[in-house]
């Protein structure tokens, strides 16, 4: 009924929706039990939060905010938060900017979250919300599983992740079901691949910093040290001095060996031609 590997990233105070780290169990697909290792309740003061947002769904109007770029996808989103839980108040939104004008001026007890939003980072967006003084739960969805993105969804304050690419409608049922109903969601292909993260004993977490995953992003997408430098305000030789670190914990020699692994990992993704582009 457990697998190993999985526990809350971090203590958040009550009101934060919260990561994922080594130590709480998954429940089958239906994601994560705040107990720790032994099976004693952790995080209580979330817990007890988490509990009352399951109260919230079942008796109140429930305010949901959706935010995804793909027109008939956001129109299905909605449906089913209509037709299956009963919600009337569905705000839904295409851009990350006008998710951010929404956060700011109301209040939402769910929050349905396209990582890949043509304006922004959807994880930018998500951490934004986390640290509302009324947070929403938060679900969040790409059409993309590699390494990259899920070691960023466990890093995250996100309480559950789809794939929407390979996952049904009952799965987003169950989904957002679970998350209301107090619990962690990620699908079985995000397992999947952070088990793999977990068991390889040179996934990259184990060795970049997050400064040095984000210059990865840039690295790999072609651009130059004189680029990298004005894209994170640093000086040239600290764009280079980012470049060899991250060559020589990856055992890599040279820059094109840097790019491959960053179009392998998700770091960067390529277009329809051969042209690629860096992860936010």
């Amino acid at each position: 009924m457990v697998s190993p590997g999985m526990d809350l990233r971090r203590g958040r105070r009550p009101g934060r929706a919260r990561g994922v780290r080594d130590g709480v169990r998954p429940v089958g697909q239906h994601g994560l039990r705040g107990r720790d290792a032994a099976g004693l309740p952790s995080h209580e003061g979330a817990d007890r939060w988490l509990r009352s947002r399951l109260c919230l769904c079942k008796f109140l109007s429930v305010r949901a905010l959706i935010v995804e770029d793909q027109g008939m996808f956001r129109d299905l989103l909605a449906k089913v938060l209509e037709s299956d839980f009963g919600y009337e108040n569905i705000m839904a939104v295409g851009t990350g900017a006008e998710a951010l004008d929404a956060l700011t001026k109301e209040s939402f007890d769910l929050l349905i979250l396209d990582i890949d939003l043509p304006d922004t980072d959807g994880f930018a967006i998500a951490e934004k919300a986390c640290r509302l003084e009324d947070p929403p739960l938060i679900l969040g969805m790409s059409a993309y599983c590699d390494e990259y993105m899920v070691h960023r969804i466990m890093e995250s304050s996100m309480n559950g992740f789809i794939d929407k690419s390979e996952q049904s409608v009952e799965t987003l049922r169950a989904a957002i079901d679970t998350v209301c109903g107090g619990n962690y969601y990620f699908t079985e292909p995000v397992m999947r691949v952070r088990r793999a993260l977990r068991e390889d004993p040179r996934a990259f977490p184990k060795y970049l910093t997050p400064r040095e995953c984000q210059a990865l992003t840039l690295i790999g997408s072609g651009m130059s040290d004189e680029q990298v430098a004005e894209a994170f305000g640093v000086t040239v030789a600290t764009a280079k001095w980012h470049r060899k670190q991250i060559m020589r914990k990856l055992g890599m020699h040279t820059s094109r060996e840097l790019m491959v692994f960053a179009v392998q990992k998700g770091f960067v993704r390529r277009t329809g031609g051969n042209a690629v582009y860096p992860v936010s």
